[in-house]
């Protein structure tokens, strides 16, 4: 699909596009009352919502405590591997994992509650993938595959075990939260949001929550760790994009022999925020936008769109386009930089539509300002930290896994090199 057609739809006719098509059966199945940011339907429980999860600040403490603990890993795998190799996919989700945990709940979670939460989120997304014929034969699924539905049962019940509780006790510290000013949450934002109801405002239940909670867990750690995971795939694949980057690095810290790379310096560097962007553009973490309903016919850039119509949008094509972009199977981030076909990206669409890996109009992306900070503050202090060197022999393949995030086929392996600065 062409940009414009895209902007035309979701931008131009933004309230329109806006609205979900009915949740499929997994989704009906696992849900409680299906409110999601993601599918409840365009209307004010769905503003209220969104307001909840784009409320959610990103505080300096939390990104340098998730970054050692990153470190702090990295360095391990490494000394521990066989001529410093590393696999750092799934330290990457950990680290990440982590840092959005603290930021739903306001607090560090034991370490066993914090990983237990992963395992079942990991092991429901898992089987909801499987399972996805259930969404068209729903009588079949249940006979067929009765197994596997009752493991995803009992780990979606497994997960409201373990959150209820934490929900409980953030709601009975509530005045205490606000009178010693701890860092605030989505959890808090949530504990107060009410919805306006036919006959009466309520508050969310605890399923509910642990839905919404879920759901920050999941869109924020899978998408994110997906692109780091294929942007330093591409900087160990090309080196001088890597020095290119770490010169720049330089170049801004001037003076300044500090390990940690700030937020400040972070938003200084032109080159850092460019490789982020060609990573999004060449491997957007999902190729298709979630579908997009209309009430009524509309008219698309000359498409009739008729009324109840299901609409997506190939994001992955878009970025693939050779009309827009110049090589476009080649990771070259100066696309971005002045005189490139990438110049002064609006990754809103309001501007027009080259990429949308957060998609546009309405439904953007609530988390994407977050999405971009933590890309950028991790990929600026790892590679500050960290030669990342590819290993001979067991070269970068950048083949993709199709999933709810798309991945490596194949997880790279890098040798890391302490830097002295």
């Amino acid at each position: 699909m062409e940009g414009h057609v895209a902007q035309a739809a979701l931008v131009h006719q933004s309230s329109a596009f806006a609205r979900r098509p009915p949740p499929l059966g997994t989704s009906r199945a696992l849900g409680s009352n299906v409110h999601t940011v993601n599918m409840t339907d365009y209307g004010p429980h769905w503003r209220l919502l969104r307001r909840a999860f784009a409320s959610v600040a990103l505080l300096p403490g939390a990104r340098q405590w998730a970054l050692e603990a990153l470190v702090d890993d990295l360095t391990s795998a490494s000394v521990a591997a066989r001529e410093n190799e590393v696999s750092p996919s799934e330290i990457f989700a950990r680290a990440l994992f982590r840092l959005f945990s603290l930021l739903c709940f306001g607090e560090e979670l034991e370490e066993s509650t914090l990983w237990a939460v992963r395992e079942a989120q990991v092991g429901i997304i898992s089987l909801a993938v499987k399972l996805s014929v259930f969404n068209l034969l729903p009588k079949i699924v249940l006979v067929v595959f009765w197994r596997r539905w009752v493991q995803l049962v009992r780990l979606r019940r497994r997960l409201d075990d373990l959150l209820i509780p934490i929900i409980r006790a953030r709601s009975r510290n509530q005045l205490a939260v606000l009178r010693c000013r701890s860092m605030p949450s989505y959890l808090d934002a949530l504990l107060v949001v009410e919805l306006e109801e036919e006959v009466r405002r309520r508050r969310l239940i605890e399923e509910e929550i642990v839905n919404l909670c879920s759901e920050f867990l999941n869109a924020s750690t899978e998408t994110t760790s997906a692109a780091l995971q294929w942007i330093m795939a591409n900087l160990v694949k090309q080196p001088h994009v890597q020095d290119k980057l770490v010169a720049e690095i330089a170049s801004v810290m001037g003076a300044n022999k500090s390990m940690i790379v700030g937020e400040e310096e972070v938003k200084e560097m032109e080159y850092l925020k460019a490789v982020v962007l060609e990573g999004l553009r060449r491997h957007p973490p999902a190729h298709l936008l979630l579908p997009h309903t209309v009430a009524e016919e509309r008219e698309v850039s000359g498409y009739v769109i008729p009324e109840g119509a299901v609409v997506n949008f190939a994001v992955a094509e878009m970025g693939k386009d050779e009309a827009v972009w110049k090589e476009a199977m080649e990771f070259r981030p100066e696309r971005f930089m002045e005189g490139g076909e990438g110049e002064g990206l609006d990754l809103t669409g309001v501007r027009g539509i080259k990429m949308m890996p957060f998609g546009a109009g309405k439904r953007l992306c609530p988390g994407m300002g977050m999405a971009m900070l933590v890309l950028q503050y991790v990929v600026a202090n790892l590679v500050w930290r960290f030669r990342w060197v590819e290993v001979a022999g067991k070269e970068v393949e950048l083949a993709e896994e199709p999933g709810l995030t798309v991945g490596m086929k194949h997880p790279f392996l890098a040798r890391l090199v302490p830097r002295t600065l």
